[in-house]
């Protein structure tokens, strides 16, 4: 409940009122055009009744669904480097530069992810493609198959 009031007084700058933060809803807080709040555990026992799902196991999926913190953490991590060299450089000039720095953000992303030299796979991939050889896979090793 602290790091929830934290959060409120963060983004409204005051202090929650009593019982605000007792229930989950949806909506909007604040503003004119601010949506009807709505009681997710209502809602979720009527989608679980209009789904032919007991009470307890709609219950049981609202637990998981309240106290599972589902977030795209991973993939905002992954595309951060990308996304501040585009914001300090000023983008690119053309399609096809925006194309190699997708391309060389996203080997030097799964390099980094697998523990790989980023500049070995580049040395590797330079000296196939210069001698006419198949370039080396990003794949990791237990994607390969046999």
């Amino acid at each position: 409940m602290d790091r929830a009031a934290q959060l409120f007084r963060g983004r409204y700058g005051r202090e929650p009122r009593p019982g605000e933060l007792d229930s989950l809803t949806l909506g909007t807080r604040g503003g004119k055009s601010a949506a009807p709040s709505t009681d997710v555990s209502a809602a979720w026992r009527a989608l679980g009744a209009e789904h032919n799902q007991t009470a307890q196991r709609s219950e049981e999926l609202l637990v998981l669904f309240r106290y599972r913190h589902n977030t795209n953490n991973a993939a905002e991590r992954a595309v951060r480097r990308a996304v501040l060299m585009r914001k300090l450089q000023g983008g690119t000039q053309s399609e096809e530069g925006s194309r190699w720095i997708e391309r060389i953000q996203s080997v030097r992303e799964t390099c980094r992810l697998q523990g790989r030299p980023v500049l070995g796979w580049l040395t590797q991939a330079a000296t196939a493609a210069h001698h006419g050889r198949p370039i080396p896979t990003l794949l990791p090793a237990a994607a390969q198959g046999p």
